[in-house]
């Protein structure tokens, strides 16, 4: 089974939550996650660095609730980003937050089902 359908099953068992209350966590998580990565491209798209750090922070959060460490590690980097940062490292940083993030809303998309919420795309 994939790392991060893992980590969402072991943090329902430490969360001790029923399935419906997982579902509406987990699909609080996708809708969250999904609009604050679109401001998390448009604050890095206008170079908004204290933006991208503050968002970066939020879904860290998220991340670190749901045991998935993959996406959290990648966001704290980004979080510790800072402006002496060369542009290379921030954008290799950003790349690979966005990329742990969609697997780990993939993830609670495929573990939620029919239940899943709309994407905001």
């Amino acid at each position: 089974m994939e790392k991060s359908l893992l980590a969402l099953d072991d943090a329902q068992r430490m969360l001790q939550v029923d399935e419906a209350e997982w579902l509406q966590l987990l699909g609080l998580f996708v809708t969250t996650s999904d609009r604050d990565l679109a401001r998390l491209r448009e604050a890095f798209s206008g170079r908004q660095l204290d933006d991208v750090q503050m968002l970066a922070h939020r879904l860290k959060g998220s991340c670190r609730t749901l045991g998935l460490d993959d996406a959290f590690r990648a966001l704290e980097l980004l979080e510790r980003m800072d402006a002496a940062t060369p542009d290379s490292a921030w954008s290799r940083a950003y790349a690979d937050a966005l990329a742990a993030m969609a697997r780990c809303i993939a993830a609670a998309r495929r573990r939620m089902g029919s239940a899943c919420p709309e994407s905001a795309d």
